[in-house]
């Protein structure tokens, strides 16, 4: 069970076109959203579609973990309507706001969600022998910890299921 007193620091981040505020577990820049990012004041952003606005609080489609210390509410006090307000986030906490490596856990995700589609598509195509040979099951990162070959059942897989784009070249 987490301490209801755990220690949170405040970093102000000041200038003519915005005056937000932050409250996290860290002192770092380096910072990561656990499940959502809490806005106290009400304000509209438009954000990418990896990221949902619901009320207060922006959810990021993925939770990112492994960062060293958790924000958890942005306090804006004024943005100048000139500015996007994403924009200025993304430059003030860059880590949350990282399309690229969002992009990049949801692709490493989808990748270990089908494994064993791609590792039995490609030993219908090329054969135990080839698959075998150019190593296919250690060349593609999994990261998700799964190591195991996978299964030599290949019933029920279409031949014309082709995941050549997944190999590294």
């Amino acid at each position: 069970m987490r301490s209801l007193f755990m220690l949170m620091y405040e970093k102000r981040f000041k200038t003519i076109e915005y005056d937000i505020l932050t409250y996290a577990t860290s002192r770092n820049d380096i910072l990561s959203c656990e499940g959502c990012i809490e806005l106290v004041s009400p304000i509209h952003l438009s954000f990418p579609k990896e990221f949902v606005l619901k009320e207060n609080r922006i959810f990021c489609k993925l939770r990112i973990e492994g960062c060293s210390g958790r924000l958890k509410v942005v306090e804006i006090k004024r943005i100048l309507r000139s500015c996007s307000g994403y924009a200025v986030l993304k430059k003030l906490i860059p880590s949350v706001f990282d399309i690229n490596f969002i992009r990049k856990v949801n692709f490493q995700r989808y990748l270990y969600s089908y494994r064993n589609l791609i590792m039995r598509s490609s030993i219908r195509v090329l054969g135990r022998k080839v698959v075998d040979k150019i190593n296919l099951w250690n060349r593609i990162k999994w990261h998700y910890g799964q190591n195991e070959g996978p299964e030599d059942d290949i019933e029920g897989i279409s031949s014309d299921i082709l995941m050549s784009d997944y190999w590294e070249k």
